[in-house]
């Protein structure tokens, strides 16, 4: 049994329900219920192909998904599972945001990579300037634009309407995946009015070398500036995903209305994470002015940015590491002491240094500071915790993979009971570092 769903602009749905044989006339319905019959005929369907291929067989989806865009519409189809009761009305997939709890490369990445293939949809906006690294088919990866979730050949991959895309650095990523994914293409899907980083506001701001890099510590790839362009609303000035999407080869990327298709995959029962990008104390609003970025970085704003009601949201993840760092030069308070990088080699017993994956500079270090945590909890609200970085608090379990590894290591167990007592939070996830960086599931650890 499947459904077609016919979503309009605004989320609304109508639901029929079909079978093998009849899906292309239960679309034609679907349509023709809601738009004129010339509407219809520039869609150019192949209804016949509907009706003699099952969505799993031909669809670009999992779960048996299809999804043909209108001007203002969609049409989805999904398999539905008759064993649950109603076949309408099935349990919603849970959709979990990953949050940054202190100022950036907390490791997020690495966190979504680990969870990557637990979750149907992967979701992110935010922008280039905020790299995450994650390790798959044992390479490193980094992501500006794509969500690290692309590695599950299964999901469907969602750039939000909230996004501010350089399309050069997209397409550097998308190249790459193909090499993976030759049809990738087909499950990436992105908002007509995700907004495009031009090369003019990367000039306004100056790069590194810029006044607002060396006052502030931005990474001067021109967001700031950019987001100002969209505010001011001249179309001359700022455009979107939909304007170019043609010169790039990508129209069939184009999403009309992405917050309608996340709501329909959810409601079909998928399973849905959020990326976030920088870290809760970097938030224009709620971080250490003037040395934070152009917008709000907690869970509120990136609801908002991709357009899902909070009440969808089931988990909040803060991932938070044991030492947080800040980009190089003027950048701003730390909270914790600052130290440099010699006090984190001398417990390896060889050179530690990071570099920011944006700016190629090194990173400030400073050490754990529990009133940020507090603040990233008051407006976040977590579910669970990831701390990451444990070989930093002890390096002789660099690389260790299990709970048994883990608490072999008094240093690291007393600080995960330091945290849990501390704050009264569930710690869910631990990464170890190592090449790959291994990520432990705690969900039964007691303390």
């Amino acid at each position: 049994m499947f459904a077609v769903v016919h979503v309009d602009e605004w989320g609304n749905k109508d639901t029929r329900e079909a079978v093998i044989g009849n899906l292309g006339d239960k679309i034609k319905e679907a349509i023709l219920g809601h738009h004129s019959q010339e509407e219809f005929d520039e869609l150019d369907l192949d209804l016949k192909k509907y009706n003699s291929k099952e969505p799993y067989q031909a669809g670009t989806f999992s779960r048996g998904f299809y999804d043909i865009q209108g001007d203002n519409f969609q049409v989805m189809v999904f398999e539905v599972d008759e064993s649950e009761g109603d076949r309408m009305n099935r349990q919603w997939g849970k959709v979990t945001a990953v949050i940054g709890a202190q100022w950036g490369s907390e490791g997020k990445g690495v966190i979504v990579g680990s969870l990557a293939m637990d979750y149907d949809v992967h979701v992110r906006v935010g922008s280039p300037n905020a790299g995450h690294t994650f390790y798959w088919n044992d390479e490193k990866h980094v992501q500006q634009s794509i969500p690290c979730g692309w590695c599950n050949p299964r999901a469907t991959v969602i750039i939000g309407r909230g996004a501010l895309l350089n399309m050069k650095q997209l397409m550097k990523e998308l190249s790459k995946i193909l090499t993976y994914y030759p049809s990738f293409k087909e499950r990436l899907k992105i908002d007509a009015m995700a907004g495009i980083l031009d090369e003019k506001f990367h000039i306004q701001e100056g790069g590194t070398h810029g006044e607002m890099h060396k006052r502030i510590g931005s990474t001067g790839e021109g967001v700031g500036p950019a987001r100002v362009a969209r505010i001011n609303r001249d179309p001359k000035d700022f455009y979107f995903f939909k304007d170019i999407a043609e010169k790039y080869d990508l129209e069939e990327c184009v999403v009309p209305n992405t917050p309608g298709l996340i709501r329909g995959l959810q409601e079909a029962g998928q399973n849905i994470l959020l990326e976030g990008s920088q870290g809760s104390a970097l938030s224009l609003l709620h971080g250490t002015y003037p040395y934070v970025t152009s917008i709000d970085t907690n869970v509120a704003q990136l609801l908002a940015e991709i357009g899902i009601a909070p009440s969808r949201l089931t988990e909040t993840i803060l991932v938070a590491r044991t030492y947080p760092i800040r980009v190089a030069g003027n950048s701003g308070p730390m909270g914790g002491k600052e130290i440099s990088w010699d006090v984190i080699s001398a417990k390896f017993g060889h050179d530690i240094q990071e570099k920011t994956t944006v700016t190629k500079k090194v990173r400030r270090i400073a050490e754990w500071d529990d009133g940020w945590i507090w603040k990233a909890i008051t407006l976040n609200g977590p579910t669970s915790f990831a701390i990451t970085f444990m070989d930093y608090i002890d390096p002789a379990i660099e690389g260790a993979s299990t709970m048994n590894e883990l608490r072999r290591s008094k240093k690291a167990m007393d600080f995960i009971a330091h945290f849990q007592r501390t704050f009264k939070e569930k710690v869910s996830m631990v990464a170890t570092g190592g090449k790959p960086v291994q990520v432990i599931r705690t969900e039964n650890f007691d303390g």
